[in-house]
């Protein structure tokens, strides 16, 4: 028994293929991709939703994050897309995460890079083969589609590292001074921000100018054709390719959502992130304590309501006494005293 007659032939039953690589996993891929973290498991499978890549929505800022730069008095509210992202990912414990950013160079390691293509030779030249040998050229036009789609979304999520990775230098050559950050996720959780006054500016607010515009948006236009031509060679091919094919993206994608083989702690080759979390009861107040704020920084946070007003003595008459004793262990317990 030959191969085509089998390939061309069997199909049990049907499949909304179309759908599920169109409909399917884009807003989790947009989330994901989009942190710029790299996976030596992930980092080159074929994934569900490539016209978001295509599109580069998985740049765009989120709304509801806010930044409260308290050393400087200033508050931001459009933040870079990767870090919102990031940020998203990182199921942020409420009112008890500190992230510490600084710079460090990272030499990208080649077993881990070996690895990513080598899983991408497995997930792409099967099927091509299967494809070749039952004769379904439209099946062999779905992998070819594939596989552009993999080599642009390589390019594409590299050049924003890199960019990203020059803001870094930037940063590095013109101010390295620590500045007091807290900022509040579109989701309600409060965090500290630890780093310079430069990597704020540099690469949390701003999103990185990718240097190559010209050449990022023609790659970006070959994404999009061979988003098209996927799209319609998957729809015409064999039951057995769809299959696979929709397994294969599938499986690539929820382990991509999940960070499998990711190195969450580096951004590029430049921005190293580091998370602690404070133990026992969560209290924003805490969280504050870590800040050890000025009394100046203080009116600043009651400007911005995160603070109560002065007027009302009984809280800070509490956190005065909580932070001359640097503990706020009993915050909660204070809070409920009567004056």
């Amino acid at each position: 028994m030959t191969v085509a007659p089998f390939v061309q032939s069997w199909a049990p039953l049907k499949i909304d293929a179309l759908g599920i690589v169109t409909m399917l996993g884009a807003k989790q891929v947009d989330t994901w991709i989009g942190r710029l973290t790299y996976s030596y498991i992930t980092d080159m499978l074929p994934l569900l939703g490539a016209f978001v890549i295509a599109g580069n929505s998985f740049t765009e800022p989120i709304p509801g994050f806010v930044l409260h730069n308290v050393t400087d008095g200033i508050v931001a509210t459009d933040l870079a897309g990767w870090f919102t992202r990031w940020l998203l990912c990182q199921n942020i414990s409420f009112s008890q995460t500190t992230i510490s950013i600084s710079l460090a160079r990272r030499p990208r390691s080649r077993p881990t890079f070996l690895i990513a293509y080598s899983l991408a030779v497995l997930s792409i030249v099967p099927v091509m083969a299967l494809s070749v040998l039952g004769s379904d050229w439209w099946g062999f036009a779905n992998t070819v589609a594939m596989a552009v789609s993999i080599l642009v979304r390589k390019v594409v999520t590299e050049l924003n590292r890199t960019a990203l990775d020059v803001a870094s230098d930037e940063a590095e050559a013109t101010d390295l001074e620590e500045v007091k950050v807290f900022l509040t996720m579109s989701t309600g959780q409060g965090l500290i921000i630890r780093t310079s006054r430069a990597i704020v500016i540099k690469c949390l607010l701003s999103t990185p100018q990718i240097p190559k515009s010209s050449f990022y948006n023609l790659i970006r236009g070959l994404g999009w054709l061979a988003f098209g031509c996927h799209v319609i060679a998957l729809g015409m091919s064999s039951f057995v390719v769809q299959l696979i094919t929709v397994v294969i993206m599938v499986s690539a994608t929820v382990l991509a959502t999940r960070g499998v083989g990711d190195t969450e702690s580096r951004i590029g080759r430049r921005l190293l992130l580091e998370r602690s979390d404070l133990e026992g009861k969560a209290a924003r107040a805490r969280l504050f304590a870590n800040l050890d704020m000025t009394e100046t920084e203080e009116n600043s946070m009651v400007h911005w309501n995160m603070f109560p007003q002065r007027s009302n003595a009984h809280w800070w008459s509490r956190y005065q006494t909580c932070k001359q004793e640097k503990s706020f262990e009993k915050w909660g317990e204070m809070l409920i005293l009567k004056p």
